[in-house]
């Protein structure tokens, strides 16, 4: 009779193995970084090592090698990591303040790119401000404010970057307990072609008393919440990433819509005539000025709501 030989896994061995190494350099005055962070950061590299064990580690003798090699070059490297960039990780968040003049430009165009946290856009009606707010940021990170006066153009870009080598992940940065606010209005004075990247977290992008030539809206992970204007002649598209997107349209917007799903479901509430996959308001008309929403879904769903707001 075969008895089929339950495979050991190496996972846990190895964690312990590695830990009890560790803590041994931590006593030793060998190591200058936390050990407690360290392992609050790392802990994704456990979840790494389970599902390398699962993939290779309990078949045969040479997979369970490959395994365990592959495995122990994740721990190596995911310690080399915080030993290089650990003294520079910090929980600190600095406040970079937005007040951008228009610099009496006709019309402007703007790009937004947002990574962690919560992202609030709206509208501000100050003469000669094309846009205020406050960014929060780790220190660990860049504030990119690129402002660039292009003809009768305002160019601005608002963006952040690391300025060190290292995931996202392993900073910190979705994980610590605050949150990271992003809170941007922009001008209602002159027409914008608006770009803006979400990345993760809860997104509320308000264009409603905005004049728009141009959207362009690309979200990451979690939840986006857009109110369009109700008047306007121009193109939007807004590409889902994992998660919900919720747009909201004014009633008696001139608007048509062509909606491309994902991975996930669609519901489309309003006065609107359907064909396919495109949907009409009532006061569409291709002889008149509208907007053309493209909505295209990654995984998750699409919620576009006729709304009286």
């Amino acid at each position: 009779m075969e008895i089929n030989k339950r495979k050991i896994s190496l996972v846990w061995p190895v964690i312990l193995i590695g830990l009890g190494i560790v803590f041994l350099l931590d006593n030793l005055g060998v190591v200058s970084w936390n050990v407690g962070l360290m392992l609050y950061r790392m802990w994704p590299l456990i979840l790494v090592a389970f599902g390398l064990d699962i993939l290779f580690g309990r078949r045969s003798g040479t997979a369970g090698v490959v395994s365990l090699v592959l495995i122990i070059a994740v721990f190596v490297g995911g310690v080399w990591l915080f030993n290089t960039y650990g003294e520079n990780f910090s929980n600190e968040l600095a406040i970079h303040q937005i007040d951008q003049a228009a610099n009496e430009a006709a019309d402007a165009k703007l790009e937004i790119d947002f990574e962690v946290g919560e992202l609030v856009v709206g509208s501000l009606s100050s003469e000669g401000i094309l846009a205020q707010g406050s960014i929060e940021l780790p220190e660990s990170q860049e504030f990119i404010n690129e402002f660039q006066l292009d003809g009768d153009t305002a160019n601005l870009r608002l963006a952040s970057e690391n300025l060190l080598n290292f995931p996202d992940w392993l900073g910190g940065s979705i994980f610590d307990s605050h949150s990271i606010d992003w809170e941007i209005n922009l001008t209602e004075n002159l027409p914008i072609d608006l770009e803006i990247n979400t990345g993760v977290g809860f997104s509320v992008i308000d264009l409603e008393n905005l004049s728009l030539t141009g959207l362009d809206i690309d979200t990451g992970v979690g939840e986006t919440m857009v109110y369009l204007p109700s008047s306007g002649d121009f193109h939007a598209t807004i590409s889902g990433g994992v998660g919900e997107i919720n747009i909201y349209i004014p009633e008696g917007t001139a608007i048509l819509i062509r909606v491309s799903t994902g991975i996930g479901s669609v519901s489309v509430r309003g006065d609107f005539d359907q064909s396919g996959d495109v949907y009409v308001s009532e006061s569409y008309s291709s002889d008149r000025d509208y907007i053309e929403l493209i909505v295209s879904g990654g995984v998750g769903s699409i919620n576009i709501r006729e709304t009286d707001r």
